[in-house]
Formats: C-alpha cells, sequence, structure tokens
C-alpha cells in the first residue's frame, strides 16, 4: 500500500499534464501513487497520460473538480490524500514536506503549502493573475486543503462540489477545520496564457460568488472598513495596472485613479456586475 495517494482532476489538460506527472516522477518521496481523474475531458488528455506508466486513470463525468478529486479519494489506495492541478509542477521535495506534518505529528489533519509561485510571468495574461498565487505570508490563512489524511476526508464527506472554483476550501465552510502549513513545500502554477482562457476561469470563478454569499453571509469581511465591505468571497479580485490578481480574502479593487486603468475597471464590472467594487480616493492613496 503506497503511503501517498496524489489525485489529479483534469479536464483538456494535454498541454499541462506531461509536465506535471514528470514533475511528480523526480519527487525525492517515492511511496506514492498517482490518480488521474477525467472530468469530461474532449481533447487528448487521456493519450498524453497514458504515455505514463503507473498512472492510474478514472473517467469520470464533467462535473467539476470537487467531484472528480472525491471520486479519486474513494478508489485511492493511499493513507494521506494529495491534491493538485494539472497546471502545477513541484520542488523535489514538495510530497515529503507536505506530507511530512501529517506523518510526524498524529494531531495534523491535513497541511497546505508554503509557496506557490506562477512560473509563466513573461506572459501578460499570466500576470492577470499575479506572480506569487500563494506567499509564505500568505500561506497561514489558506484554507485549502493539499494533504489530508484519507480516514477524515472520507469521514467529512470530501470536498463539497456546490462551491465551484471554492470547492477545496468546503472543509472549512462546513465544518470549520483548517489544514496547518507544510514548510518549504513549494509548487509552480502555470497560468492562463490567453485573453478568452483568462475571460473564461474569471468566469468560473465568479459563477462561484452566489453559492458562497449565500452559504456564508459574513465572515470574511469583518477587518475591512465598512465602506469596502460588499462581498463576502474566500477569493479577490484586486484589479491594478490592467491586471485581475485573485488571493484569499475579498473582493477589492484599488488603484483605479489613472486613465489608462479604464480597461481593468471595465473587465472587472463586466465580469462580475453584481459586486460592488470598492475605489479609494486620491486622497487616501
Amino acid at each position: 500500500m503506497s503511503k501517498i495517494s496524489v489525485i489529479i482532476p483534469v479536464h483538456n489538460e494535454e498541454k499541462d499534464i506531461s509536465l506535471c506527472l514528470k514533475s511528480l516522477n523526480e519527487q525525492s518521496f517515492k511511496d506514492f501513487e498517482i490518480i488521474v481523474v477525467d472530468d469530461g475531458s474532449t481533447d487528448n488528455t487521456l493519450g498524453v497520460v497514458k504515455e505514463f506508466s503507473k498512472v492510474g486513470i478514472i473517467k469520470g463525468q464533467h462535473k467539476g473538480p470537487g467531484f472528480s478529486r472525491n471520486l479519486g479519494a474513494r478508489a485511492a489506495k493511499g493513507e494521506i490524500l494529495v491534491f493538485i492541478d494539472a497546471d502545477m509542477t513541484f520542488d523535489k521535495d514538495y510530497l515529503k514536506n507536505l506530507a511530512s506534518p501529517i506523518i510526524k505529528n498524529p494531531k495534523v489533519i491535513g497541511t497546505t503549502h508554503e509557496l506557490e509561485i506562477v512560473k509563466n510571468t513573461s506572459n501578460i495574461w499570466s500576470r492577470c493573475w499575479g506572480k506569487i498565487r500563494v506567499s509564505k505570508e500568505e500561506a497561514k490563512d489558506i484554507k485549502v486543503f493539499r494533504a489530508i489524511r484519507k480516514d477524515i476526508f472520507l469521514k467529512l464527506g470530501g470536498f463539497d462540489p456546490k462551491y465551484g472554483y471554492a470547492d477545496d476550501q468546503s472543509l472549512w465552510f462546513n465544518h470549520k477545520v483548517r489544514p496547518v502549513v507544510a514548510k518549504n513545500a513549494v509548487c509552480y502554477h502555470r497560468n492562463p496564457e490567453t485573453l478568452r482562457s483568462v475571460y473564461r476561469q474569471s468566469r468560473w470563478i465568479g459563477a462561484s460568488i452566489d453559492n458562497l454569499t449565500n452559504h456564508h453571509p459574513n465572515p470574511f469581511c469583518k477587518t475591512l472598513p465598512q465602506e469596502q465591505r460588499f462581498c463576502h468571497i474566500p477569493a479577490y479580485a484586486c484589479v491594478h495596472d490592467c491586471q485581475i490578481f485573485w488571493h484569499n480574502s475579498w473582493l477589492v479593487k484599488k488603484n483605479l485613479f489613472e486613465q489608462e486603468h479604464a480597461l481593468s475597471y471595465f473587465l472587472a464590472s463586466t465580469l462580475y456586475p453584481k459586486v460592488h467594487f470598492f475605489c479609494p480616493s486620491r486622497k487616501s492613496r
């Protein structure tokens, strides 16, 4: 029996999955299995995956990553589940460091990584999500479980797919359990590289807003001044210099003072028409 089961939901990831699997094969920790769960791909994703030996494949339906992660978790043989994305690569000690707190301390339910770096920042559309997706300073506030004990995960019912983009934070929403930060667990994320892909991902993220606000009407914005409280969701878009950065607290628009920021304002307002974007005055800069 493998110590760790790495679960990767995929939907049309033929361009990225190969690098992800190669990175996993280069890990210093070797006692793990890989399970790829196909979320209704229509491209050659599965053809690419089949080129890698010892990678398990589960064919699911197009019901989103949360559903696919749960499907993989039920089939996993490992004591620890690791959830990653197909467009991620990893430091060679990623799995070892991610699982270490769980292995060493029976009281630790699960972990999140300490640093998540964008690897394709030379692309202007990639920079819409910034250069660092999770910094060391922010990691302590992250609610996403990257590794978790399998028995606990199944006991809690897995991820809740109704939260869409934020379904990997649903253990916090529904049960108020959160991960600890795994020191020196570092990964690299490839962001969307075209306007079309940025728009599609933004629409997917935006579609999650209603569920998040309906089920959690208060808790993320208490530390903000009253005039900045407008949307209670666990991800925020900080629109600046014609870029949209997704982060870990709430939707805030700032620094849109100059004419060249008009595109940012238009894009954000178009994608999220129901969201009030706070724009501080020049005096508050």
